[in-house]
């Protein structure tokens, strides 16, 4: 499952992961159509997790210029169709040309139960899945989503599964930003979570210039010590000086030889283009 709400929610996301991020921009271009090929004017079409994005013309064609190199999802969305994706990987100046297809969602008529949103069941069940997706972390209480009414649940065996009809829209006021998040897949149980989406990001209007550097001191916050920090620094050699330290515990499980502890550098083996792969052995 691609696992990405909980540390996107609070950090300043670009999307770049490769050490080519210096180089000439980016761009791609294209067109979203439907299954007979005709154009869908008016479809999202963004880099998850990231603030850049178009909507396609009345041909269907779309353009995102400025685009630092690296690796990307780009997404295609919009209601009355499935969303789809194209993993892409932009080298400096590459003009990149995707043409996205897609297919009309199937409308099940008659077999969907609404809970009202004032119903004690779907508060109890929202509560949880809020708890999985957003966390309980300080932060936490600053995340409003906008639209909860979209949502539906299901509980089987003590497992909850989330639907939502439209895509979820989150504010964060402690860091400025509005979420949009394609969920297409969410279940959570006692002992495991997962779900599966995209996401885009809006800037949201400071009050004033004091909110502007209260948010970007609280993203920069944000940002240290997360999971991107860590692969970044990863890739450009900074662990030490960022403040990561790592140790590989083995243990042999027939107890043949003791347990024995090894440091872990080189963890990441960069390559001579900029692009670097994780390597971790047993």
């Amino acid at each position: 499952m691609h696992r990405i709400l909980l540390p996107t929610l609070v950090l300043l996301a670009t999307g770049v992961l490769s050490n080519g991020a210096s180089g000439q921009p980016a761009v791609v271009i294209g067109s979203v159509v439907d299954a007979e090929g005709a154009p869908l004017p008016g479809a999202n079409v963004y880099l998850s997790s990231t603030t850049r994005g178009d909507a396609s013309g009345r041909d269907g064609r779309f353009e995102i210029a400025g685009i630092a190199p690296g690796a990307y999802r780009l997404v295609g969305s919009m209601l009355g169709y499935e969303t789809t994706h194209e993993d892409l990987r932009l080298t400096p100046g590459d003009t990149a040309t995707v043409d996205l297809v897609l297919a009309a969602a199937p409308v099940a008529l008659g077999s969907v139960e609404v809970e009202a949103e004032r119903d004690g069941r779907w508060q109890r069940r929202f509560a949880w899945f809020r708890r999985a997706l957003v966390g309980e972390s300080s932060r936490a209480d600053s995340i409003v989503l906008l639209n909860p009414e979209v949502l539906s649940f299901r509980l089987r065996w003590g497992t909850l599964r989330a639907e939502a009809a439209a895509p979820l829209v989150f504010e964060n006021r402690a860091l400025g930003y509005r979420l949009t998040y394609d969920l297409s897949a969410f279940s959570a149980s006692a002992t495991r979570i997962q779900y599966d989406g995209d996401e885009r990001f809006e800037e949201l209007p400071p009050a004033d210039s004091a909110e502007a550097l209260r948010w970007r001191s609280v993203r920069e916050s944000a940002y240290r010590g997360s999971l991107q920090h860590l692969l970044r620094s990863l890739l450009h050699g900074t662990s030490d000086a960022d403040g990561f330290a790592f140790e590989l515990i083995w243990e042999d499980p027939w107890g043949a030889r003791p347990a024995f502890r090894a440091t872990t550098r080189g963890l990441m083996r960069v390559d001579d283009d900029g692009w670097g792969t994780l390597r971790i052995r047993d």
